[in-house]
């Protein structure tokens, strides 16, 4: 199964992830600039922008995130 991660870069210039799985057909297919509700590991759900996306080697992507506006 393809994996995906959604990432944020922190204060420090450090990557978080803010989510992750595996792709479900149909529903997880993102695009740069697009708006997507995420729960936090609070279970808190928040709104981000979707701002790059890096193919990540054997199947997967990274979806680079900043809080929506």
């Amino acid at each position: 199964m393809l994996q995906y991660t959604f990432v944020r870069i922190d204060d420090d210039g450090k990557e978080v992830v803010v989510a992750q799985g595996e792709f479900k057909p149909g529903i997880d297919a993102h695009e740069v600039g697009e708006s997507v509700t995420l729960q936090d590991a609070d279970g808190v759900e928040k709104s981000w922008t979707i701002v790059r996306m890096v193919p990540i080697p054997y199947g997967g992507v990274s979806f680079y995130v900043e809080p929506a506006a």
